[in-house]
């Protein structure tokens, strides 16, 4: 299965959304963002491809022709590790952040949201762990931060304005920017 790039779109898609929100810009001042987001998400949507019902099956018998030409067995299973969780927990993140952007999110729903940021942060710090490829493991870490960064917009209590700043923070971009690199990497060596 082809990686797709949902945390990049979300994370611009949340930036856009604090911008809306007010967050302290004028409408003129938000319209860049909503175009930085539309030219962004346009070449990302174009290469999502739906997920089949066989993509574990596909994964896996690539990756056995992979391995055969590859010869760095380790990246592979660490971009199959890493598939894994893009599969699995996606759509999770992208609801997450869509409810960090509610100005009219509860203190509990927030709380149950920031507990499950730190569970996905714990799973992708394991996917790190275990990574032995140096290029995987320093975009990895830079994606890492972007995630640190979601997850302290979740915590209960934060204002629309607090959370406007942390969506601003520069380890967001370059963990948006790691995190493509990521998935150029798995699939290429995914074979995709």
């Amino acid at each position: 299965m082809r990686l797709r790039k949902p945390w990049s779109v979300t994370t611009l898609a949340v930036v856009g959304l604090f911008a809306l929100a007010g967050c302290g810009q004028s409408e003129t001042e938000a319209e860049p963002n909503i175009e930085a987001i539309e030219e962004s998400t346009s070449p990302s949507a174009a290469s999502m491809q739906p997920e089949s019902n066989s993509s574990e099956i596909e994964t896996e018998s690539f990756g056995s022709e992979t391995s055969d030409s590859s010869g760095d067995d380790s990246l592979l299973s660490t971009c199959q590790d890493y598939a894994a969780f893009d599969r699995e927990f996606v759509a999770e993140i992208e609801g997450i952040m869509t409810l960090a952007a509610n100005p009219d999110a509860s203190e509990q729903e927030m709380a149950e949201a920031n507990d499950q940021m730190q569970g996905l942060r714990s799973e992708f710090e394991g996917i790190i762990a275990e990574a032995e490829n140096q290029d995987f493991v320093q975009n990895a870490e830079k994606t890492l931060e972007s995630i640190k960064i979601f997850e302290q917009m979740t915590e209960p209590g934060l204002s629309m304005s607090e959370k406007d700043q942390l969506s601003s923070d520069p380890a967001m971009q370059t963990g948006v920017e790691a995190e493509e690199q990521l998935v150029q990497m798995c699939n290429t060596e995914l074979g995709y």
